[in-house]
Parts: structure tokens; C-alpha cells; sequence
């Protein structure tokens, strides 16, 4: 009988760690070989446990996920188990060293499926994946870069507020908000206020 393989979890939520724990222990395929809360802390613990496979999160504090990932993939295998597939995350995963990417909500079997690959040395990044991670990457590369004031000013203005409300609640003037507006529907190409706000939308800048 093969040895089990031996698993680091790396996630900044405790009741996610010990859920995985739980999980991964029902199989007698996977021993849980120890955890992490931050980045650093799970460099450390791979260098100190050598695990056969680490499951890590991207959104960590002190280090994130993807700095860990780079440090760690050299000499361990890194699976990916986060929250997010944005574009941008996606492929600094990737670029990184990892060797899978699920989301959290995916199905057991296919998280079995992924650390066992893993610890063969596979990687079971899907080219369809990488393939919307890289148009979500461009997309987001396209968007108009609007200031922070300016952003502010075009989701008041998506609110229905007239640029008199705007100001007041900004504390300038409304020539201010009428520059900030005009810099607006020139990065966004639009010629009015409800155009501007329509392209925002389109953009996603007014989430």
C-alpha cells in the first residue's frame, strides 16, 4: 500500500483549515501534515514538514499566496484553492509554479483529484481556464484607468446625484466636479453624463 501523501494547508481562515482537515482526513489517501495562516508562515512550514502537496489560498496576509507559491513550488507542489479566478490571479498562480487552480465551492472528488496529480508532479491547469483568465486579463488591461476622485464622482453621478450634491458631499466646488466629469467622458469616450455612466457599467467600474 502507497504511503499517504503528506498535505500543508495554507488558508488565513481557521474554520476553512480545519474544514479541509476534516475532508482530506476521511480519505486514507491524504495525511494532513500540519497548516498556516500567512504566506511566511507556510514557507517555513514546507521547509520545516516537507509536505508532498500544498494546498494555498492567494489572498494571505503578510505574504500572499502567490509570493509563498514562488518561494515553495521548487521543491513542493502547490494547488491553488481559493475564492477567486480573476484573470490577474490566475496567471500569477500560474507564473508562480502552481500546478492547479479550483475555486473553494468545487467538488470534493475534484480536489482529491487535483492533490494527487500534485503529487505525481502533474499539473491539471486547463487550457479553457487559462484561456478566460488571459481575455479576463486583457479586458481588465483595456479598462480606463479613472482616478480615485473620479471614480467616486461617476458612481454618485450612476446614483442619480446632480453635480451640486456631488460636490457637497466631496467638499469641492462643482466646477471641480464639472472637471472631473470632463476628464471622465474623454477616458471613457463618451459625449454625456448617461453615456458616461452606461460605459462605466460596461466596464465594471462602477462594482
Amino acid at each position: 500500500m502507497n504511503d499517504p501523501i503528506r498535505v500543508l494547508i495554507v488558508d488565513d481562515h481557521p474554520v476553512v483549515r480545519e474544514g479541509l482537515r476534516l475532508m482530506l482526513e476521511t480519505s486514507p489517501d491524504f495525511t494532513i501534515v500540519g497548516d498556516a495562516a500567512d504566506g511566511q508562515a507556510a514557507v517555513r512550514a514546507a521547509a520545516d514538514l516537507h509536505p508532498d502537496v500544498v494546498l494555498m489560498d492567494l489572498r494571505l496576509p503578510v505574504m500572499s499566496g502567490a509570493d509563498a507559491t514562488r518561494s515553495i513550488a521548487a521543491s513542493t507542489s502547490v494547488v491553488v484553492l481559493t475564492t477567486y479566478d480573476e484573470g490577474d490571479l490566475v496567471l500569477e498562480a500560474v507564473a508562480a509554479g502552481a500546478v492547479a487552480y479550483l475555486r473553494k465551492d468545487c467538488e470534493l472528488r475534484a480536489l482529491h483529484a487535483a492533490i494527487r496529480s500534485a503529487a505525481r508532479g502533474h499539473s491539471t491547469i486547463s487550457r479553457s481556464l487559462l484561456i478566460r483568465a488571459l481575455a479576463r486579463h486583457r479586458s481588465q488591461a483595456a479598462r480606463p484607468q479613472l482616478t480615485s476622485r473620479e471614480t467616486e464622482v461617476i458612481r454618485l453621478a450612476a446614483a442619480g446625484h446632480r453635480n451640486l450634491q456631488i460636490a457637497a458631499a466631496l467638499g469641492v466646488t462643482e466646477r471641480t466636479i464639472r472637471g472631473h466629469l470632463s476628464s471622465v467622458y474623454t477616458k471613457l469616450s463618451a459625449q454625456s453624463r448617461t453615456a458616461a455612466i452606461a460605459r462605466a457599467r460596461e466596464y465594471g467600474l462602477l462594482e
